[in-house]
């Protein structure tokens, strides 16, 4: 299951990848691994691959990742556990 919304620990706001892609290039932001979960007692960290890919580079859009060592906390909304197909 993709992330449609993380929290972005540079701007300090609610983000989508299109909006994180804007500021990136847009100098607002820099770092592509700088977003955790939008839950605030959840630290999964994200990566928004593809923000530092220029447009006509793409070859898929922009989108959020989990890091691979981190987890959302069990009482997480989009811990795997909790979630409802």
């Amino acid at each position: 299951m993709s992330q449609e919304v993380t929290y972005s620990l540079e701007k300090k706001i609610l983000i989508d990848a299109d909006l994180a892609y804007d500021l990136y290039w847009n100098k607002q932001i820099f770092d592509k691994s700088k977003f955790k979960c939008p839950t605030p007692t959840c630290q999964a960290k994200f990566t928004c691959a593809n923000m530092d890919v220029a447009e006509h580079e793409l070859k898929q859009t922009p989108h959020f990742r989990k890091h691979s060592s981190t987890e959302h906390n069990i009482s997480c909304p989009f811990h795997e556990d909790n979630i409802v197909s």
